[in-house]
C-alpha cells in the first residue's frame, strides 16, 4: 500500500533558469523484523530547487536546495520484537550556492559555498503491551563546505584541474531509554556535547585524452584532518583502444576514510555499548584493477573482463554479538583483503532487443580471524533484457542472483533469485504510463540477518508533461 507523487517544473527566460520539484512518498511498509505481522509505514515529503542566472557570457551565479521531512516506524532491536509506539523522524537539508566564471577560453573556475543538516529523532512510549518501555534520543550533525575549483585547458587533448576545499563537520547526541530485563527495570543514559571535525584539502587531477583512442587520467589529494593528520591519496588509471575494438585499461588508487564522530566520542552505555574511542586511526585502503575490452560484429557484441585487488587496514568496527545484545567498543581490527573478477556480455542482435549479462566472482579475507568480510558475496550474476519494438512500448527484465554472504554471529544469509520487470507505453508526447512488478517470484530473501525485505510489488502510474 504505497503511493507516491511528484510535481516537476523547469524552464529558461532570457539569462534566467531554473528547475523546482516536490513529491511525497507513504508506504504502509512491510515489518522492519523478519517473521512478524506487524507493518512499519514510512513517508517523506521533499523539494528541491536550482535557479542559475548569466550575468553575462563569462559569469554564472546559482542557487540549489534540498529538503526531506521523513517519518518512520521500526522495532525493538532488543530482544527482537515488535513494539507499536516505536518511531523516529528525520530532516535532512542541503543547500549551496555558485559562482562560475570562465575568464578565458581556456581556464574557468568554480566557487561553491555549501551546507547539509542532518536531524534525527527517536521516540519510544510506554503502552499496555510494553508497559516498561520508553526511549527518547536525538542527533544533531551539521557540515559546512567551500570547494574552490578551476579547470585549465592545456592542450586540445590534456586538462588540468585543480582545486582546494574546507569542510567543518560537527555532531551532538543524547540518549535515554528505559528497560525490563532480569525483572528489573534499567534506565540508561548518554550524552555528548557538539564536537567538531575540520579537513583542508588540496587537489591536483590531469586529464589526457588523445583521439578518444588513448586515456590517461593521474592525481594527487592531499588532506589535513583535525583528528586524521596530513593525509595523501593517489590514483592513476589509463586505457588505449585499438583498431580492432580491443580496448586494454587499467588503474591504481590509494584511500582513507577517517573515524566519525560518534566512533570517536560516542559515550558508554552499560551492558550495551562500549562507546567510541579516541585513538582510532583512519581506515586505508589500495586497489589496483587491470581488464580488457572487445567489440565485435559492428559493436553487436561487446564482452569485458577486469581483475581487481583491494587491500584495507586499520578497519574500524565493533561487532554486535546477538545472543549477549552487547556492542563493545570501536576499535581498529586490523587489516582485510578483497580480490576477484568483474565479467560482462553485452548483445544487440537487432536493433529492439538488447540482453546485458554480468557475473562478478569475490573472495574476502579478514586477516584477523581469516573469515570472510561480512555480507560479501563470493558470486553474484544479473540478467538484464531490454526489448523496444517500437517507439511507444518497452520491455525491461532484470534477474539478479546472489550467492551466500556471512554475517554478525558466524551465520550464513542464504542465497536467493530475484526477478522485476518493468513496462512503459507513450500514448503521447504529453501522457506516458508504467507498470512495474519487482521480485515477480515472491523471494524471501534476507540482506541482513533478521530484517525483512518486500516481497511481491506491483506498482503502476501516470506521468503527464506539458
Amino acid at each position: 500500500d504505497s503511493r507516491n507523487g511528484a510535481f516537476e517544473s523547469k524552464g529558461r527566460i532570457d539569462n534566467f533558469s531554473y528547475s523546482f520539484a516536490v513529491s511525497r512518498y507513504y508506504s504502509r511498509g512491510i515489518s522492519k523484523l523478519r517473521d512478524t505481522s506487524e507493518r512499519d509505514p514510512y513517508e517523506n515529503n521533499s523539494a528541491s530547487l536550482r535557479t542559475e542566472y548569466d550575468i553575462n557570457t563569462k559569469n554564472t551565479i546559482g542557487i540549489t536546495g534540498h529538503f526531506i521531512n521523513a517519518t518512520y516506524k521500526y522495532d525493538d532491536s532488543f530482544g527482537l520484537r515488535d513494539d507499536p509506539t516505536l518511531k523516529g523522524r528525520q530532516k535532512q537539508m542541503v543547500f549551496s550556492n555558485f559562482w562560475e566564471s570562465r575568464f578565458t577560453d581556456f581556464w574557468k573556475q568554480k566557487l561553491q559555498l555549501s551546507y547539509m543538516g542532518n536531524f534525527r529523532r527517536d521516540s519510544d512510549d510506554k503502552d499496555p503491551e510494553f508497559p516498561f518501555d520508553y526511549l527518547r534520543d536525538w542527533y544533531n550533525g551539521e557540515n559546512y563546505q567551500i570547494d574552490w575549483q578551476n579547470t585549465l585547458k592545456l592542450h586540445q587533448f590534456d586538462t588540468l584541474v585543480c582545486g582546494f576545499d574546507w569542510q567543518r563537520e560537527s555532531g551532538e547526541y543524547y540518549y535515554y531509554s528505559e528497560y525490563p530485563y532480569g525483572g528489573s527495570v534499567y534506565f540508561s543514559e548518554t550524552r555528548f556535547p557538539k564536537v567538531f571535525s575540520r579537513t583542508k584539502g588540496w587537489y591536483l587531477e590531469n586529464l589526457i585524452n588523445i583521439e578518444d583512442k588513448f586515456h590517461l587520467n593521474t592525481g594527487i589529494r592531499i588532506d589535513d584532518h583535525s583528528y586524521a593528520g596530513v593525509k595523501r591519496v593517489y590514483k592513476a588509471d589509463a586505457s588505449y583502444l585499438f583498431g580492432s575494438g580491443t580496448k586494454i585499461k587499467g588503474g591504481w588508487g590509494t584511500a582513507y576514510k577517517a573515524p566519525t564522530l560518534y566512533q570517536l566520542h560516542a559515550e558508554a552505555v552499560p551492558f550495551m555499548f562500549g562507546g567510541g574511542n579516541p585513538n582510532l586511526q583512519s581506515e586505508e585502503s589500495q586497489t589496483y584493477e587491470i581488464g580488457i575490452e572487445q567489440s565485435l560484429f559492428q559493436n553487436k557484441l561487446h564482452f569485458g573482463t577486469v581483475f581487481f585487488h583491494t587491500q584495507l587496514k586499520n578497519l574500524i568496527d565493533a561487532k554486535y554479538n546477538p545472543v549477549t545484545f552487547f556492542t563493545p567498543q570501536y576499535s581498529n581490527i586490523g587489516k582485510a583483503r578483497i580480490y576477484g573478477w568483474e565479467n560482462s556480455i553485452s548483445l544487440n542482435p537487432f536493433s529492439a532487443l538488447k540482453i546485458d549479462v554480468g557475473y562478478t566472482w569475490q573472495d574476502t579475507e579478514d586477516k584477523s580471524n581469516g573469515d570472510e568480510l561480512l555480507r560479501r558475496p563470493k558470486n553474484k550474476v544479473f540478467v538484464t533484457l531490454a526489448y523496444i519494438p517500437n517507439s511507444k512500448l518497452d520491455f525491461n527484465l532484470k534477474l539478479l542472483y546472489v550467492g551466500r554472504r556471512s554475517d554478525v554471529g558466524n551465520l550464513l544469509l542464504k542465497a536467493y533469485t530475484k526477478a522485476d520487470l518493468n513496462i512503459n507505453y507513450k500514448f503521447n508526447k504529453n501522457f506516458e504510463a508504467f507498470f512495474k512488478i519487482d521480485n515477480i517470484t515472491d523471494q524471501d530473501y534476507r540482506e541482513v540477518f533478521n530484517y525483512a525485505e518486500p516481497g511481491r510489488m506491483f506498482n503502476a502510474g501516470v506521468k503527464i508533461s506539458f
